[in-house]
């Protein structure tokens, strides 16, 4: 950047002209250009407007609503402008920055464009903006890096101007397709019709590779192929807006209305991922765009039904990030259809190769991070990793950790997104904990501090009357397990917490847990938890570290697809006493929960957490609920005049180790769906696969049996045995 002069304020006419030159380079080139206007606000917008008034472009712009421009959109609204495309992006970020918003509005700028951003005098800029100061001190760092990047401050003298580099020549490609990539992922979508059934496609690209659009020409060729059913579901309607724009385009005489294409007995709709699950419609080919930001188990529910299917995701994103859904779910892939195949489209599409605007992008949001490199860490062991304290005054100069733990955070949760870098370098309450290993980042604890409430909020917290924000696990014992005092207390929670995925399963997580609690123990601190998507292995995770759970959520986050489960440990005598509570309190409510809001609870966690909270004792029902149960048993009365005794009869099962040792997975799939959740015989029998009612019932009445060979009393066995017959 060129040396202040207050004595200089460029000229709009310098400015117009410079930008001109900007916008010819990008032209010629295909590439998009970023232009920075720096100074106050009145000046900036000013300049901005004037500049696109000479240039006679109709620019997107993005920022408060202001005197040049009453209808700007706002940043939150940015979502919207998802697969559209613009010649000119304004993006003022005077009234403050919102990193996702900013990346992904820069993939709305078509190649040969120009992104003009409006921010304070960069100097100024970390300082005065709260809760973003070492973000945006990195962000203007790498912007001062980025030869091309065009930064016009407003008392300095202009920047010199610097032409793009040429792109490189690509080859031309037949219509309907862009780029060679674009035509081999079609050809490769037909394929998974044409070819063997359990055989899906995972197309992956950055943004602006044409993916969406490729699904879109496929299907409508397969259409025109006599295909009569094709579904598509993406966490949002409108993130499949080109796909159903190109298929549009490509079958002459369709009838299109939002999220749905019919041509005579053909269609091709959109449904949404919980009413796919729910439902699970006939289909001939099932589409899923953007597959990272559609929970796990959603998708291997998807995976499971349909024998046909498409998964496509953007790696960079902003919804989700492809590398780590690649990373987790290829697991999941090569355990149900090992024939899978992959293919990831290069070329871009809307802009030429090596887009200067796209590297920054990447760059300064650290789209492009990754963790530590695999062969690097071989053999490490869990006694040679480091444990410390990471500061985020330091954090954000040194990049290298920077990248390996953000790389890290991304392959860990597919729901990171530039935000969480923001969070990662400014969030007030949160503290880093980093194990390295061979100078590499290894693993990572993010902890953030909650508690310490005045007595007379926390009785309005606990009275429903007050919430605050940030207090995750005070406020939940207070309201949801009724313990008033419970926001006075102290608390961490671990926000998140990973592991190189070279090295889980090593004991590294569980030293990093344990080194945290240690650390913790050491200052104010009276209980530390966590909440999580709540699957068996995580669940079991966090109970080898010493910690319980308190509190399952009654609805499905969106995030995970999953409930959420609340987990903690008692680090003082207080903390001790206020987890007694929550768990008592937690303990009553579960099996009635799980025969209400938890009824569509995944059957092996119900049964791990009936298993991990039921009363440890021998399994001893009296002899009228073992008459009720065996008489049910052994066909001679039905399940619903016997309810009670089932019922009391697995809760104490569940906890036996004898008696849950003689269940297989189908038996207490079936026990638990049937009696403990009380879902009805059909679904048990759709669920445990079965063909039916009869067939259900007779199976329910074998586990029974099972549990009632090794314990009922003798006399009574022999009894129902002999009668029987």
């Amino acid at each position: 950047m060129s040396a202040v002069d207050h004595t200089t304020v460029p000229s709009p006419a310098d400015v117009q002209a410079l930008a001109a030159q900007l916008l010819e380079a990008a032209r010629r080139s295909r590439h998009r250009r970023l232009l920075v206007l720096a100074g106050a606000a009145p000046w900036c917008r000013a300049t901005a407007a004037e500049l696109v008034a000479a240039l006679k472009i109709d620019p997107l712009w993005v920022g408060e609503p202001c005197a040049q421009r009453p209808q700007a959109e706002t940043p939150k609204a940015a979502r919207a402008h998802l697969g559209r495309e613009y010649p000119c992006i304004v993006f003022d970020a005077h009234a403050g920055f919102e990193p996702d918003a900013f990346g992904l509005i820069s993939g709305s700028l078509h190649g040969g464009g120009l992104f003009v951003l409006l921010t304070p005098p960069l100097q100024d800029w970390p300082m005065q903006t709260p809760g973003a100061r070492f973000f945006l001190a990195r962000f203007v760092a790498r912007l001062g890096a980025d030869r091309h990047a065009t930064v016009v401050q407003e008392h300095a003298v202009l920047p010199g101007f610097i032409p793009s580099t040429p792109a490189a020549v690509t080859a031309d490609v037949a219509p309907p397709y862009r780029t060679e990539d674009q035509r081999a992922a079609v050809a490769a979508i037909l394929q998974v019709v044409r070819g063997h059934r359990r055989r899906p496609l995972v197309l992956t690209s950055d943004r602006g590779r044409g993916k969406s659009a490729a699904l879109g020409i496929a299907a409508a060729q397969l259409i025109e192929q006599g295909l009569k059913r094709i579904l598509v579901t993406a966490p949002r309607i409108d993130a499949c807006g080109a796909l159903f724009e190109r298929a549009a385009a490509e079958l002459r005489g369709a009838r299109s209305a939002r999220g749905r294409i019919e041509r005579a007995d053909a269609v091709l709709e959109f449904i949404a991922p919980d009413a796919l699950i729910e439902q699970l419609p006939a289909a001939d080919l099932l589409l899923i765009d953007e597959a990272a930001a559609i929970p796990a188990p959603m998708l291997e529910a998807m995976l499971r039904h349909y024998s046909r299917v498409v998964f496509a995701s953007t790696v960079h994103g902003y919804e989700g990030t492809g590398r780590g859904f690649a990373v987790r779910f290829m697991q999941t892939l090569a355990r149900l259809a090992p024939g899978w195949k992959s293919l990831r489209l290069e070329t871009p599409v809307r802009w030429a190769p090596g887009d200067p605007l796209e590297r920054f992008v990447f760059d300064a949001l650290l789209l492009d991070a990754a963790a530590a490199e695999e062969a690097r860490l071989a053999g490490v062991r869990a006694d040679e990793c480091v444990f410390e304290r990471c500061e985020r005054e330091t954090l954000w100069r040194d990049e290298a950790s920077l990248r390996e733990l953000f790389g890290l955070l991304v392959l860990s949760h597919y729901r990171t997104t530039p935000n969480d870098l923001r969070e990662l370098l400014d969030a007030p309450a949160l503290e880093i904990y980093l194990m390295r290993a061979r100078g590499h980042v290894v693993a990572a604890a993010l902890v953030v501090r909650e508690g310490g409430i005045e007595p007379g909020l926390a009785r309005e917290i606990y009275l429903g009357r007050r919430r605050v924000h940030g207090h995750l696990l005070a406020q939940s014992l207070a309201v949801h397990l009724g313990i008033e005092t419970a926001p006075t207390l102290r608390y961490a929670r671990v926000m998140r917490i990973a592991v190189h995925p070279a090295l889980q399963r090593h004991g590294i997580g569980r030293a990093l847990l344990s080194q945290v609690v240690g650390a913790l123990r050491a200052r104010p601190v009276d209980v530390i938890g966590a909440s999580f998507g709540a699957v068996p292995e995580v669940l079991a995770f966090w109970r080898a570290c010493g910690f319980a759970p308190v509190r399952v959520g009654l609805t499905r986050e969106h995030s995970s697809g999953a409930h959420s489960a609340l987990v903690a440990q008692a680090l003082t005598a207080p903390g001790g006493a206020v987890l007694a509570e929550a768990r008592r309190q937690y303990q009553r409510q579960l099996p009635g929960l799980l025969s209400g809001p938890l009824r569509t609870l995944e059957a092996p966690l119900a049964l791990m957490l009936l298993a991990d909270d039921a009363p440890r004792r021998p399994l001893a029902l009296d002899a009228s609920a073992w008459r009720d149960a065996l008489s049910f048993a052994c066909g001679q009365r039905g399940y619903e005049v016997c309810q009670y005794a089932l019922l009391s009869l697995v809760l104490q099962a569940v906890s036996d180790a004898a008696a849950a040792a003689r269940l297989d997975e189908q038996d207490a799939g079936l026990l638990v769906a049937k009696i403990v959740q009380q879902r009805d015989w059909h679904e048990c029998a759709r669920r445990c696969g079965f063909s039916g009612h009869a067939e259900a019932v007779a199976a329910l009445r074998a586990a029974v049996r099972r549990l009632a060979v090794a314990h009922a009393p003798p006399e009574l066995l022999r009894l129902y045995q002999n009668s029987a017959g």
